[in-house]
């Protein structure tokens, strides 16, 4: 199932939203302050010379300033906002074009912004109030002035942005006084942690993909939209709103709009969706879930480039240039191209430790030895030099066991991050490509992928594959955690 972003753009001038999008079933929703109606999205474009299909739902009964909306596709039901109460829509349809006078389901909550979401597992209906400083929940289906509970109160002074994950029982939420932070609890608000809180400024709104347990926000003053792990780490910034700031925000999964899709929704336009890469000037290909679609990264005219890294971490696709003997970079968030390192000694075989920022290559002809570097660009050391190794190629780090490997002739050996302790383990009897994933040595081997488990006697696994393949990378996200140390603040 592919996904998309969905954002919904806000006045500038009040500080209260003015168009809110949510999902129902395949559809996506917007209010727009003023008027009482409600715009749908009932079908996606597949493409960006298509259109979108839209319907109109009267609003009848009610004053239309809505605040938040969240729904429940499961029975047809529509949750509003509505200043200082949440109304309830029962047995919504796309075909209704004009609405019954919708019904009150809950008073007991100040006029101030807060956003609302529902627990699809129990039921229950959570919102901020952002005047009385809280985070309340209730049975969603119950209507009882006094049937709800705080769950949320210690230390909040203005909660706004919040946001559920019913199957992992999590809930997110943001605080914008007296300084932004975003908080992780249980849905019980117990076990609270605060996850993010350096360079926020003002977060209304949070959406979660449960999937791929990450978090996105949009920061109200700041006028971007950002992500992160569960936990805060691996944050970045989506994109910028330049002089648009975003108030309403949903994680959509839909089936008609690639992956990483993000487009911006007023009642006035539709832009086009960008996948938050661009082309900028041989080129590399951003392909995508299973190869759906491309989109160039990078180009590098009329140069040859080997020996492409991704540093997960700090976002950064490296390579080498052999006719320049240098080592450059490319930066996925800022889309800038730099020169790391240049007038190396023939560089090959590039691998990066994402953790540590250090890059690892191999230098000189006819004798060879491993240097690390940085892409902060400290001065190259050789770690292992010519005298202690025999023409290295196929160099690997591997984020598992923290080491080098390398081919010397026929065999993998193996070192530490600084070079020692230096190991011979396998012969590979004529490996092309080695690299070491999750206990396994692998390597290409004519048209055949070899596995071998390390530090054993065990018989290796082949696996047919291509007819003359020169290269093999792993994709395993659970490679990719970022355990750097980071410390919580309460």
């Amino acid at each position: 199932m592919t996904r998309a972003i969905r954002i919904a753009e806000a006045s500038r001038v009040f500080l209260r939203i003015s168009v809110i999008c949510f999902t129902f079933t395949d559809q996506l929703h917007y209010y727009k302050h003023g008027e009482k109606f409600m715009k749908l999205i009932n079908e996606f474009p597949k493409g960006p010379a298509g259109s979108f299909s839209n319907a109109t739902c009267i609003l009848a009964g009610t004053n239309t300033l809505i605040y938040s909306i969240a729904s429940d596709p499961k029975k047809n039901v529509v949750f509003l906002a509505i200043l200082d109460k949440i109304f309830i829509y029962h047995n919504f349809s796309i075909h209704r074009h004009t609405s019954k006078e919708l019904l009150t389901q809950h008073t007991s909550k100040s006029a101030a912004l807060g956003q609302i979401a529902f627990d699809f597992v129990s039921s229950n209906l959570y919102w901020c109030d952002s005047m009385l400083n809280w985070i309340a929940m209730k049975p969603a289906y119950k209507f009882s002035i006094t049937n709800y509970k705080v769950i949320v109160q210690k230390d909040l002074l203005q909660p706004e942005g919040l946001a559920l994950d019913p199957e992992d029982r999590l809930m997110f939420f943001s605080d914008n006084e007296p300084n932004a932070r975003i908080a992780k609890s249980s849905l019980d608000g117990k076990n609270r942690v605060t996850i993010v809180y350096k360079g926020l400024s003002r977060v209304l709104t949070l959406t979660v993909d449960t999937a791929g347990d990450k978090l996105y926000w949009s920061d109200f003053s700041r006028e971007t939209l950002e992500s992160s792990n569960y936990d805060g780490l691996e944050r970045k910034v989506i994109r910028r709103e330049n002089h648009v700031a975003v108030s309403g925000l949903v994680y959509y999964q839909g089936q008609n709009l690639l992956e990483g899709d993000v487009k911006v929704f007023s009642s006035e336009q539709i832009e086009e969706p960008s996948n938050c890469t661009k082309d900028i000037g041989k080129s590399f290909k951003d392909f995508g879930p299973l190869g759906m679609e491309a989109s160039t990264l990078a180009e590098q005219n009329d140069i040859k480039v080997i020996d492409l890294i991704f540093d997960w971490i700090a976002n950064l696709l490296g390579w080498i240039e052999p006719r320049l003997s240098s080592i450059r970079s490319f930066s996925v968030n800022s889309q800038i191209t730099d020169t790391i390192y240049s007038s190396l000694q023939n560089p090959e075989s590039l691998t990066v430790d994402p953790y540590t920022g250090e890059l690892y290559w191999i230098v000189g002809a006819p004798e060879k030895s491993i240097v690390r570097g940085s892409w902060t660009r400290n001065a190259p050391k050789v770690l292992i030099s010519a005298a202690n190794i025999n023409s290295p190629r196929s160099l690997q780090f591997d984020v598992t066991s923290q080491r080098l490997y390398w081919l010397e002739h026929t065999f993998i050996k193996s070192s530490k991050a600084n070079g020692s302790d230096i190991k011979s383990h396998i012969n590979t009897k004529g490996a092309k490509k080695i690299f070491a994933y999750k206990g396994y040595f692998v390597w290409i081997n004519e048209d055949d992928l070899h596995f071998h488990i390390a530090n054993t006697s065990q018989a290796e696994y082949t696996l047919p594959t291509l007819q003359n393949p020169r290269d093999a990378a792993v994709f395993d996200s659970s490679l990719q955690d970022d355990k750097r140390e980071t410390f919580n603040k309460q």
